[in-house]
């Protein structure tokens, strides 16, 4: 048993987010607790009732660790351009409110690495899994916000590795801003052209996160048993 830990121990953190989102998605189904089929009609009705207050929570929502990777990437976004964005002064105010509200969740998801993710490390006695983090954003810091932030359950777990890895608070919040800024832009101006022409009805998203979060995990187990091999 030591020995299949010790293999698979790379890999942990993004084994226990899959394992996280798999208890999630059990208890969704045990509770019977509406499709994401559902839950987007559901949404869209929301959003002509209620407008952009609607899309603030939904985004907070949306972008917090593990809940958002239930839903399809900005979600939030996509069917407020499609429900409500008419005119560019629209799709102004549904970029500012997303990108504001994404920002919050992003640092809260920062806080619950440090906090609460970095206490669990500590406890299992993972503290090289954190050295490898701190080492692994202090190195590409800058492009790992950047290129997650296409995606609101990606720059979440990059998010909450800041948070593991105790990054500066003022460089991750800049780091996640201005990646955030650039991403929620493409997302409002590409949706406005595209938006309704996409099947957003999809049941599977939280499953296609899931095989790639899996993926990631045995990607790091695989690379760091031939490095050792090697060695």
């Amino acid at each position: 048993m030591k020995t299949v830990i010790k293999f698979i121990s790379p890999g942990f953190f993004p084994f226990t987010i899959c394992l996280f989102l798999i208890v999630f998605i059990v208890l969704y189904r045990i509770l019977n607790l509406p499709s994401p089929q559902e839950l987007i009609l559901l949404i869209e009705k929301w959003f002509n009732q209620y407008g952009l207050w609607l899309l603030f929570f939904a985004a907070l929502i949306e972008g917090f660790f593990v809940i958002g990777m239930y839903f399809p990437g900005s979600l939030a976004i996509a069917l407020a351009v499609y429900t409500l964005g008419k005119t560019p002064i629209d799709l102004f105010y549904i970029g500012g409110i997303s990108f504001i509200a994404f920002l919050i969740a992003n640092i809260l998801n920062y806080y619950l690495g440090k906090y609460g993710y970095y206490k669990f490390l500590l406890l299992i006695g993972k503290k090289k899994t954190i050295d490898k983090m701190k080492n692994t954003m202090l190195k590409h810091g800058n492009r790992t916000f950047f290129f997650t932030g296409f995606f609101p359950n990606f720059i979440a777990i990059t998010s909450v590795c800041a948070g593991i890895s105790n990054l500066n608070i003022l460089k991750t919040i800049y780091l996640q801003a201005t990646s955030l800024l650039f991403w929620v832009t493409v997302w409002t101006i590409t949706g406005s052209f595209i938006i309704k022409q996409v099947n957003l009805q999809d049941n599977n998203q939280s499953l296609y996160i899931l095989g790639v979060i899996f993926l990631w995990g045995v990607y790091l187990v695989v690379k760091e048993n031939i490095k050792t091999k090697r060695n």
